[in-house]
């Protein structure tokens, strides 16, 4: 169970404490050590400028937080074109702005 506190940094930095580990300190805005979670934030990137409606800000931000809840189960949904869980180690993590599929990189094209 992952543990977070409060640190003496304005909120720029998180602790943590893992299952058989220390309490750390983690940099919340650094790059994940993890290729999956740096693939879910460059998707993240390209849904907000997918959303982006400067005249109607409350829709955007419904629609991308909508796309967003869609990474519940990031590691339970089969890709759907190719019906696999896992393609080159790694889970889907392409989803679609309409339908809100899961699709791996290279199956979405």
């Amino acid at each position: 169970m992952l543990k977070v506190g409060k640190s003496q940094n304005l909120g720029s930095l998180g602790w943590a404490l893992l299952p058989g580990q220390i309490l750390q300190q983690l940099d919340i805005w650094s790059k994940s050590n993890y290729q999956v979670f740096q693939k879910v934030t460059d998707h993240a990137t390209t849904a907000l400028l997918h959303y982006q409606l400067p005249q109607m800000p409350e829709v955007m931000v419904r629609s991308f937080m909508t796309w967003l809840r869609s990474y519940i189960k990031l590691f339970q949904a089969p890709c759907q074109r190719c019906g696999k869980f896992l393609q080159d180690g790694l889970p889907p993590t392409w989803r679609d702005f309409r339908t809100l599929e899961a699709f791996h990189d290279t199956c979405r094209q």
